[in-house]
């Protein structure tokens, strides 16, 4: 029976949360204008798809602000699900589109916002990320619907839906009651982006190990196969390396043999870690924009375990 119940509040909150998303869009701002209706061909995973223009056109398209789990081998937890959560939705029907301030990426895709409705309601891109099936992913300047998107987001993993519960161990079986907080071993994130230090003296590109993102445990945890990543998509995957709790870790962007420049020994970023890394990026281009970016932590599931966005003032961010 206890079963039970717990399954028809999954349902029921399922439901709520869909509503809500649909609504959300009905009401988050005025009716979008000059949509462009396409007529969808293919399902190629759950933020990608394949679309006809009216013109003739078949073009691939990528749903703005979000990212699913990757259906390329090895697939990543709840690829599957998010793919074939994403035919139920679109597939041989028509969307309507709307573009934000860049149309495509660098590889060439169609990036919009995608409705089921022909006066802006129904996003596709917001169910995806209400439903479980989908992180939030900025890729400025696209980000005109991002405040929902985390809002959404927060829900989703507060009640465990999709991926939230599908590829981790917490699944929580209902929201925490109102005036009453989660229990800090739910809430808690086991790593934490602690600070960036992110101008490094002289010429960035020519020292790259004045750079350098500080994490910091609050539980052990082995990091193999997780992320660290900027907006560019640029990424280190972390080797089999565990990091204790309570102990951090300094992931310089450089290679071990670099020098690090002498105004940047002493910054207060990551002074005193106990561990150090070594992204080793050898192209002559600096990682972290002085001029402002973001840091995502990922997991080996694909899970957003922390963020960290600084604007760019002074040589670095604390993040905590």
């Amino acid at each position: 029976m206890d079963q039970l119940l717990k399954a028809h509040r999954k349902v029921l909150l399922t439901a709520l949360i869909l509503a809500l998303s649909f609504s959300l869009m009905g009401l988050s701002a005025e009716k979008p204008e000059d949509l462009t209706y396409v007529r969808v061909v293919q399902i190629i995973d759950g933020d990608t798809i394949r679309v006809k223009f009216e013109n003739g056109e078949v073009e691939k398209m990528r749903y703005i602000g979000i990212n699913t789990p990757e259906m390329r081998e090895p697939v990543e937890c709840y690829g599957e699900e998010a793919t074939k959560y994403n035919r139920r939705l679109v597939e041989d029907k028509t969307l309507w589109l709307e573009f934000d301030v860049q149309r495509r990426d660098k590889y060439g895709r169609i990036l919009s916002y995608a409705y089921l409705d022909p006066k802006g309601k129904a996003m596709v891109n917001a169910i995806l990320v209400a439903q479980g099936y989908a992180q939030v992913a900025t890729y400025p300047p696209n980000v005109r619907y991002t405040d929902l998107f985390l809002d959404l987001q927060k829900t989703a993993r507060e009640h465990g839906l999709g991926l939230w519960c599908g590829c981790n161990e917490i699944c929580p079986d209902t929201a925490p009651e109102d005036g009453k907080e989660e229990d800090d071993q739910t809430t808690k994130k086991p790593v934490e982006i602690a600070c960036i230090h992110f101008d490094a003296g002289g010429n960035d590109s020519r020292h790259k190990n004045g750079e350098w993102v500080t994490l910091k445990a609050s539980q052990e945890v082995n990091m193999s196969g997780w992320i660290l990543r900027d907006e560019a998509d640029h990424k280190y995957r972390f080797p089999d390396f565990t990091l204790p709790s309570g102990e951090s870790v300094k992931i310089y962007t450089g290679s071990a043999g670099d020098p690090i420049p002498d105004e940047d020994r002493n910054a207060d970023c990551g002074k005193g870690a106990n561990h150090e890394l070594y992204w080793s990026w050898s192209k002559f281009n600096a990682i972290w924009n002085n001029s402002g970016d973001t840091v995502y932590l990922e997991s080996d599931t694909g899970e957003t375990i922390d963020t960290c966005k600084y604007s760019g003032e002074g040589k670095e961010y604390v993040c905590q």
